[in-house]
């Protein structure tokens, strides 16, 4: 072989070596570069990312501002007013959907690590522009042409039209409304930046508010017009609780009204106590577990008729009751309380009495729940007085007396305090009731995190002593949980604030003396409903052990306690509870709880944090 020679200045071609050494050097070059080119991408597109966030936040904030304002407008009928702020909320609301989108938020939300808080952003503020562009302007379009005056009762009858007209807008919007709330429920907050967690937690909570608050103009756009009697006419019974003798829902059916409606026109046709039914009655059929718990005397006295607290079941039982007494099929029943005729009256004005008495907002829980007792003995006269005052309520709100706008917040009110309850027969509109306030029940499903207890009185005594009753619920952890679940105390406080020896008090509010009690001792069963698939630990009355009957109505599991309170006297009753099996999830967040109470004449203090196993 020939030696290679290598001439002085002339370069001598490179060998095959030397070939692939210059190769791997220009792959690394370009890798380099590639990944210079790359990183300088990213960096642009990260910057983009927070410059546009930015503006999207900036946004999103001024899109809230105008929110806040619509709503005012909205409380104030300012529809003119309205329809600007719409206007600039639509601005802000697809500014900030425009500055999340686009080829580098794309890419942003598949990046590691920013793609999560990405994909929430870009979600938050295309549910906001959806808002915007589809919910709110059907909602402000409503709000102009559905005034409140006009469809207030006039003359004895409520005018359909204007509700029937509203009604399909209404109903879209709702619609539309809970898609958005459906779509942010679904954004998972677990490793999401605190500031955007913070911001889908909020707008998740107010989507909650506005979901509950459109679907039930929903509903009430929808069961008007056919409970009003626009196709056909409808009966509905009255049901006038009197919580100075307490039963579940509130208190004895005292006095009842049978109502008449067609085409809105509304007018009473009978009226009566709870005597006049149980005359003519020999009783109808209990549920079985509703027996278990209260006995057959919700199907065999009328003032009993509430017992159980769900008013369904109760609605049913009167329905039944009516039929079998006096021959009337009712189309459904509406129950109510003096606390809540008091709230009509703020917004009615006084209404007069035959006698010259004058009803007002101040003195209705005073008169009917305990100076009528002082100033009638006779209770065929105190009955004809409930029926008077239930009169001229009812005929002051159907002449249209005072303003439409507060007598439907007074209405509102009643319904979220359980004063407000309404049962149809008909089974489309009991559906649309279900799961509503005005349904009075338990809640047949719950969201993970947020059970409800139920806490229900029922007099024992049969007298008129709990006008003079106090009650204070909180809500503890327990010291340690049984496994998957998380376990806590109701406490249960009531106080008597009658006075010793019942002094100053007539024997028919006193009751009957009870060998060795003290004149004035209310005797009251305390019912503590679980939550779903829950059940009931243990109970202690006034720190000592006690016995507890236990049943399950309406699918939960029920402790049952009755106490004893001697004039002046407080008692506190503990009923510990634990939850269903629950996620690992829900176990390290905790629970926060919702409570349903029986409404009393002076409204129950509460005490509700937000429950953990303290032993964890």
């Amino acid at each position: 072989m020939m030696a290679q020679l290598s001439l002085p200045g002339v370069a001598t071609p490179p060998g095959p070596r030397h070939a692939t050494r210059r190769r791997r050097s220009r792959s690394r070059r370009r890798l380099l570069y590639g990944a210079l080119i790359l990183l300088l991408v990213l960096t642009a597109a990260g910057a983009w990312v927070v410059y546009s966030g930015i503006r999207a936040k900036d946004n999103l904030l001024r899109a809230a501002g105008e929110v806040r304002v619509l709503q005012t407008q909205a409380e104030s009928g300012n529809v003119a007013g309205e329809r600007i702020s719409l206007a600039s909320l639509q601005r802000e609301a697809h500014s900030a959907r425009v500055e999340t989108g686009g080829p580098i938020w794309r890419l942003a939300r598949v990046t590691p690590i920013v793609g999560s808080n990405a994909a929430a952003i870009t979600t938050v503020a295309s549910a906001v522009d959806d808002l915007a562009q589809h919910v709110l302007p059907s909602l402000v379009d409503t709000s102009a042409t559905l005034d409140l005056q006009a469809i207030a009762p006039h003359d004895g009858r409520i005018d359909l039209a204007p509700i029937q007209h509203a009604a399909p807008a209404i109903v879209d919007a709702a619609t539309a409304l809970q898609r958005v709330h459906d779509q942010v429920a679904g954004i998972s907050t677990s490793g999401l930046a605190p500031i955007v967690r913070r911001s889908v937690l909020q707008l998740r909570s107010e989507l909650d508010a506005a979901v509950t608050t459109t679907s039930t103009a929903a509903r009430a756009v929808t069961l008007l017009p056919p409970m009003l009697g626009a196709t056909q006419p409808r009966t509905y019974a009255l049901l006038f609780q009197n919580n100075a003798e307490l039963r579940a829902t509130g208190g004895i059916a005292g006095s009842w009204a049978i109502v008449r409606v067609e085409h809105g026109a509304v007018h009473i046709v009978k009226q009566g106590s709870a005597g006049d039914v149980n005359s003519h009655l020999s009783g109808v059929p209990v549920p079985p577990d509703v027996a278990a718990l209260y006995t057959n005397r919700p199907g065999t006295f009328f003032q009993d008729v509430d017992m159980a607290p769900s008013f369904p079941t109760d609605a049913t039982l009167a329905s039944e009751m009516f039929e079998q007494a006096y021959g009337i099929a009712v189309d459904g029943v509406i129950s109510t309380d003096p606390v809540a005729l008091a709230g009509l009256l703020k917004a009615t004005g006084p209404v007069q009495l035959p006698h010259g008495e004058s009803l007002t907002a101040s003195n209705a829980v005073p008169l009917l729940l305990s100076q009528v007792y002082q100033d009638i003995q006779d209770p065929a006269q105190e009955d004809t007085f409930f029926a008077q005052a239930a009169n001229a309520v009812f005929n002051a709100l159907s002449a249209g007396q005072g303003d439409a706008r507060a007598t439907v917040e007074a209405l509102a009110d009643a319904a979220g305090a359980g004063r407000l309850t309404v049962w149809s027969r008909h089974p489309d509109e009991e559906k649309l009731l279900a799961d509503t306030e005005l349904e009075g029940a338990m809640p047949v499903t719950e969201r993970p995190g947020s059970p409800t207890v139920g806490v229900f009185l029922n007099d024992g005594t049969g007298a008129k002593l709990d006008y003079y009753l106090h009650e204070n619920v909180a809500v503890t952890p327990a010291v340690s949980c049984p496994a998957g679940r998380i376990a806590f105390h109701v406490l249960v406080t009531l106080t008597s604030t009658v006075r010793a020896n019942a002094k100053g008090l007539p024997a028919y509010v006193t009751g009957e003396p009870r060998s060795g009690v003290s004149l004035g001792t209310m005797g009251t069963q305390v019912v503590v409903s679980a939550p779903l698939g829950g059940s009931i630990v243990s109970a202690t009355v006034g720190g000592v052990r006690s016995s507890i009957g236990t049943g399950g109505e309406s699918g939960r599991s029920d402790g049952v306690v009755f106490v004893d309170l001697a004039p002046g006297e407080t008692k506190t009753i503990d009923i510990e509870l634990a939850t269903a099996d629950l996620s690992a999830d829900i176990r390290a967040h905790g629970l926060d709880p919702h409570l349903r109470l029986t409404p009393l004449a002076v409204p129950a203090l509460l005490h509700l944090p937000h429950i953990s196993c303290t032993n964890d």
